[in-house]
């Protein structure tokens, strides 16, 4: 995997930080993942609430991300509602990810975050954010980690990369937007320390 310090074309900077926290205090849209085969629970049960029920009617209508590579941005439609949208990368089978499609999995969803974000006022997604040449602010959870998956320290790798990567492909594109903030939400506080020691462990190579 790229060093996220040394990768080429120098990317916009952004902000990282850590929150032990609830779901419940995300301001700006969630990164989150989805497997095959499985239905909204937990962190997207949560969201499809908060979200006026949007995730769960794409998931009836068989369009839900579920296979890596897929993608879905979802907007609060509510004016001035917290948090403002959701990203849903899919992650295919339970057990099979791997880092590398981890970070490909989230390098596809942020951009894609980025362009709808980019939509003129009044399209389905404006909400997201109405000025991202300013910069778009994202929250993630420790996407592609937990029981089955990957460790906290390679999903929070995974996600810095995926950053870099994102902010690369947006320079390069006709998009004027970037991503200058990242927040990482963790409910069980072992594993939000586990992901600040993991954010200063990078910082040091």
């Amino acid at each position: 995997a790229a060093n996220p310090k040394s990768a080429a074309n120098r990317p916009l900077p952004f902000s990282v930080k850590v929150m032990c926290a609830s779901l419940a205090s995300a301001t700006s849209p969630v990164l989150l993942g989805a497997y095959v085969r499985d239905s909204l629970r937990s962190s997207a049960k949560f969201m499809d609430g908060q979200l006026g029920g949007v995730m769960q009617t794409a998931f009836n209508l068989g369009r839900y991300p579920a296979q890596p590579g897929q993608v879905m941005v979802f907007a609060n439609r509510t004016p001035n509602a917290t948090p403002s949208g959701a990203i849903v990368v899919g992650l295919g089978v339970v057990g099979e990810l791997l880092p590398g499609e981890l970070t490909q999995a989230l390098t596809h969803g942020l951009p894609e975050y980025a362009r709808q974000s980019a939509l003129p006022m009044g399209q389905a997604t404006a909400s997201l954010n109405p000025m991202p040449d300013q910069g778009l602010p994202v929250t993630a959870l420790l996407v592609g980690t937990g029981s089955f998956g990957l460790t906290v320290e390679v999903g929070v790798r995974c996600l810095i990369e995926a950053m870099v990567k994102a902010n690369q492909e947006l320079g390069q594109s006709a998009i004027k937007a970037h991503l200058s903030q990242l927040t990482i939400i963790e409910e069980m506080e072992n594993r939000a320390i586990c992901a600040v020691e993991s954010l200063n462990d990078l910082r040091q190579e």
